[in-house]
């Protein structure tokens, strides 16, 4: 299966969603998304925070196959949620406007 996570970094806002790349967007009867979920982007400045984040996620999200990444944050919420997702390092990670994995 081919999933991904999809993670939307605002000034306010985290948001991230997983999806079954196998899934049709069409089908609006069913539900889009696999998993999804929202914290205060501030959250990230606490280890604390984080690492309740990561164990949320790691024990709700299947390994995805790839990551997609946007962000109008700091550069510092995005190296903070680098850092969490470090156990799928091996996961393609992208970025805005590219086809190049940023992690």
């Amino acid at each position: 299966m081919s999933s991904f996570l999809l993670i939307d970094i605002g000034n306010s806002r985290l948001k991230w969603a997983s999806v079954d790349g196998k899934r049709n967007p069409i089908e609006r009867d069913k539900k889009l998304w696999d998993h999804s979920g929202a914290i205060d982007t501030k959250l990230l400045g606490s280890k604390e925070h984080r690492d309740e984040l990561a164990h949320y996620i790691f024990n709700t999200i299947p390994t995805p196959s790839a990551i997609g990444l946007c962000s109008v944050a700091a550069e510092s919420a995005v190296q903070q949620l680098s850092e969490l997702l470090q156990p799928w390092r091996h996961s393609p990670h992208y970025g805005p406007n590219t086809k190049t994995p940023i992690l």
